[in-house]
């Protein structure tokens, strides 16, 4: 009649009728000694579609199914949102110690646009009262870091952090050095440890954000270039 239909309406519309390649309806010659031999399984199979229980049978077994799939989801988030947590916890530790790195995945300048990069050699780090901003390229030209960027190197002071109703956390801190002047503001974001850095130059204006995931010194896997 030319109305839409799912394939399971119509797997359904012939449950329980007999019709179908399997169907008892219509038994060629020398099928019923064929039945009669089948496996005791086989058999409760027919006696099972002639009752009129098989359409019931394959609902429940997809509904069976289908809570199966929710509860290994379930389980799946569940194990997801512990170890965000935890991440979150050993990040927000290091911000506390400051004693951390930001391993960034995009570099973005002031001009909007975004790049994506190797985290092991972009990264803002504080130790020891030593701040430290690397930005590499994939360009083939050294650089002055010998990777294809900029490697500057400052003493970190008025170092600052705070907790916001949300559970974000913020650090912000001064990095004076020979070739860097710069405030930088951290944003850690409440239930995993990634993170946003930016960057602000006091003289030239030209802030740089950078954003990835946050962790402590002792655990980071950065590659530093040469430093100025």
């Amino acid at each position: 009649n030319k109305t839409a239909c799912r394939l399971k309406d119509v797997q359904e519309l012939f449950m329980d009728t007999g019709i179908g390649k399997d169907g008892y309806s219509i038994i060629g010659q020398g099928r019923i000694d064929e039945i009669l031999s089948n496996k005791s399984e086989d058999r409760r199979n027919i006696f099972e579609e002639a009752a009129g229980i098989v359409k019931y049978k394959a609902r429940k077994l997809e509904a069976e199914k289908k809570l199966e799939r929710e509860a290994k989801k379930e389980a799946r988030e569940a194990k997801d949102a512990i170890m965000d947590e935890q991440e979150f916890n050993t990040a927000m530790q290091a911000i506390t110690n400051q004693s951390f790195v930001l391993e960034a995945n995009s570099v973005q300048p002031m001009n909007g646009q975004v790049y994506y990069v190797n985290s092991n050699t972009n990264f803002v780090s504080l130790n020891d009262g030593q701040a430290m901003v690397q930005i590499a390229s994939n360009s083939p030209y050294p650089g002055p870091n010998g990777l294809g960027g900029v490697t500057v190197q400052g003493s970190a002071s008025n170092i600052q952090t705070k907790q916001d109703k949300n559970g974000n956390v913020y650090l912000s801190m001064s990095v004076q050095g020979v070739f860097i002047s710069a405030t930088v503001n951290l944003v850690l974001m409440n239930g995993s440890n990634k993170a946003t850095v930016t960057v602000d130059p006091n003289f030239s204006g030209r802030d740089l954000t950078m954003t990835g995931t946050l962790v402590s010194y002792a655990q980071s896997n950065i590659f530093q270039g040469t430093t100025y």
